[in-house]
């Protein structure tokens, strides 16, 4: 999730993009109220049933998945 104007966050909503599904929201949007964001950037790992497996500020701080491809 970037937080911002969308000219604000697109250098890390192209870099994020390019592995990962990015949301990007006002600071107080609905989706970071309901997730509890308290910065950013918020990475989610989602398993394939929808539910939220690991959560943080960065990437190395998330376990690796052992599939990776994008449906």
């Amino acid at each position: 999730m970037a937080h911002g104007a969308t000219d604000e966050v697109a250098d890390l909503v192209a870099k994020l993009g390019a592995v990962a599904r990015v949301v990007t929201e006002a600071p107080d949007g609905p989706l970071g109220r309901a997730f509890s964001v308290r910065g950013v950037p918020a990475l989610c790992l989602v398993d394939p049933a929808g539910t939220v497996v690991a959560s943080g500020s960065e990437m190395a701080g998330l376990p690796t998945p052992a599939d990776v491809s994008r449906t």
